[in-house]
């Protein structure tokens, strides 16, 4: 009997880690899904940065060529 007990107890401890794993598993997937929502926001705010920054340089540029005409 006593291997019994100890089998089953030993069931007991490997059902709650499979649990603790399942739930370190959904945490790690909603972690993941909100590191990659970050990832898309900033890289869309990247490219409206990189056309503020073009729009810039095509004013800075406009405003040299009539500061300083060759």
């Amino acid at each position: 009997m006593a291997a019994k007990e100890e089998l089953q107890a030993l069931s007991k401890e490997v059902e709650r880690k499979v649990k603790a794993l399942e739930a370190e598993v959904l945490q790690l997937t909603e972690d993941l899904a909100s590191s990659e929502r970050a990832r898309r926001a900033a890289e869309t705010q990247r490219y409206a940065l990189t056309l503020c920054v073009a729009e810039l340089t095509e004013r800075i540029s406009s405003a040299e060529k009539e500061l300083f005409p060759l």
